[in-house]
């Protein structure tokens, strides 16, 4: 008795199936959405959903088990991510978080078009949907958050408006104040750029002449703090350092003294793309609230 061969077309599918696999794994290590914003960095986090469940379903397609194929993929995000430590790019736990989400998605819309159980497929349904709006949130949130920066300006970012705290990343630990107006606490932490990180900025403005920081300084020494201000296309960033004294106060600084200036060429505040405000020098520990930064 002649054992069964797989067939031509069994095999093709096979080979089909590791083609597609081989080619989600490089483009998760080598695709890069495009821009510095919030919003392709949003993106780029969102897309770990729907490429972990899709190299998941191929899993399970090429394995014909679920009980192969979710060692496997949990196997690959892991590995995916401290790989990235080789590369260059930095590894998440939230993308770890994400890519199992997204294999939770696979294995839910796989249960519901093979069920015959209504509670079951209801169930698979909203796991579904609960999985997609957790990808698809924060995409929403920056989009919205971009939209009140545009209306605000020349606001760039007031601690008494939450949606806005999505267009800013804080290096240092950072908790609500209550002080009037409301503010948030940010304690610098021992690393490089500890602080706040602003991606955003709300395009040319005209008649601008500071960027003013209203904030209180904690603590009964001064605090030196500074500004960078990066441009697209330069390497070396514009940087300010100033010493405050505790209590609150408002930092003018002038938007000239901020401009990229090269010979015979001098790039304006507005053309910036970054800014960030961080603790200079040695200053781990110490505090300042932040009410709001914006152009006057």
């Amino acid at each position: 008795m002649t054992p069964n061969k797989p067939g031509r077309g069994s095999v093709l599918s096979t080979g089909f199936v590791l083609i597609v696999i081989t080619a989600l794994l490089v483009g998760q290590q080598t695709l890069i959405v495009p821009g510095e914003s919030h919003l392709s960095a949003a993106i780029h986090n969102a897309m770990h959903v729907p490429w972990s469940a899709v190299l998941t379903l191929l899993l399970r397609r090429f394995t014909r088990s679920w009980w192969r194929a979710i060692p496997i993929a949990l196997l690959i995000f892991v590995g995916s991510e401290a790989l990235q430590l080789v590369t260059g790019r930095t590894a998440s736990f939230t993308d770890v978080v994400s890519d199992i989400l997204g294999m939770l998605l696979a294995l839910a819309v796989f249960t519901y078009f093979r069920t015959r159980i209504r509670s079951i497929a209801v169930a698979c349904a909203a796991a579904a949907t609960l999985i997609v709006g957790y990808a698809a949130w924060p995409i929403g949130m920056v989009m919205a958050s971009h939209l009140w920066l545009v209306q605000n300006a020349p606001v760039l970012f007031d601690a008494s408006l939450k949606r806005g705290h999505f267009l800013a990343d804080f290096t240092g630990i950072v908790e609500s104040a209550e002080t009037r107006p409301p503010g948030l606490r940010i304690t610098l932490a021992p690393r490089r750029w500890s602080g706040m990180h602003l991606r955003e900025m709300p395009g040319r403005l005209a008649n601008q002449h500071h960027l003013i920081l209203d904030l209180i300084v904690e603590g009964r020494t001064p605090l030196r703090l500074a500004t960078s201000v990066r441009y697209a296309g330069f390497d070396k960033p514009v940087s300010r350092s100033f010493l405050l004294e505790p209590g609150p106060q408002l930092l003018r600084i002038p938007l000239g003294s901020l401009a990229m200036r090269e010979p015979g060429n001098t790039i304006p505040f507005e053309s910036s793309t970054e800014l960030y405000i961080y603790g200079s020098g040695n200053q781990a520990g110490r505090s300042f609230i932040l009410h709001r930064v914006y152009q006057q």
